[in-house]
């Protein structure tokens, strides 16, 4: 009876190992795509295509270690360092400098990214945005996201 009790232990260990192992890795996986640099390219409010200028289309997103993110807005020239964590299951993405706004990773690839999030308009009203984005080449010096020339 011990030596079964025994061996009916140590295979559930092996198995739960194999469990904490392999979700581990998916998880890894789908940082490691996040993490590089995005370029803004186009976006829609419910549904239907918003125009974006040249100055919204510099906006850029480093996803970087330790979940580090930093942020530059080009209309208003602006430099953020932030924080970021990305929740597989759910597929969401949470930035600290945009909470409580929570984002919704739609489309992950080696080249796209696309977000779904909700905010309000000035009448109350509950509108539907998503984001485009492509990955891009960037530089970071000083805290300063750019485009590589």
């Amino acid at each position: 009876m011990y030596q079964i009790k025994n061996a009916f232990l140590i295979g559930l260990s092996i198995m739960l190992l194999l469990v904490v192992g392999c979700k581990s890795d998916v998880t890894d996986l789908n940082s490691e795509k996040l993490m590089k640099s995005w370029q803004l390219v186009s976006m829609t409010k419910n549904e239907q295509p918003v125009s974006l200028t040249d100055c919204q289309q510099g906006e850029l997103i480093l996803f970087a270690e330790k979940n580090v993110c930093y942020i530059y807005t080009a209309c208003d020239n602006t430099d953020l360092r932030s924080a970021w964590n990305y929740e597989i299951k759910t597929m969401i993405l949470n930035i600290s400098d945009y909470l409580p706004v929570t984002f919704y990773i739609q489309q992950l690839d080696a080249g796209n990214l696309t977000v779904r999030y909700y905010d309000y308009s000035s009448d109350g009203k509950l509108d539907t945005y998503k984001k485009y984005y492509k990955s891009v080449q960037t530089t970071l010096e000083n805290g300063k996201l750019r485009l590589k020339q």
